[in-house]
């Protein structure tokens, strides 16, 4: 399976959203998405989750599900508003 490895220092918990995209609609309407993911605030995301992390780590491993991991996505990852 695949993984999101997650840096943090001073984060209590972390919010991971995952976007399933059709890449021709999203690059026809934004074509530099990369720049920011605020086009993505009025879609529902096909899963989103929260993770409560450990003060005593520095790195969180996420799991991408099976069923997600060769989609073309758009993961969105939040924490203490920031994104």
């Amino acid at each position: 399976m695949k993984t999101i490895s997650i840096d943090y220092i001073n984060i209590p918990k972390v919010e991971i959203k995952y976007y399933v995209i059709d890449p021709e609609v999203l690059f026809s309407r934004t074509p530099f998405v990369s720049q920011g993911t605020e086009d993505f605030s009025f879609t529902k995301p096909m899963v989103a989750f929260t993770h409560n992390l450990d003060k005593d780590l520095k790195v969180f491993n996420v799991l991408i599900d099976k069923d997600y991991e060769t989609k073309n996505m758009v993961i969105e990852i939040s924490a203490v508003g920031k994104q």
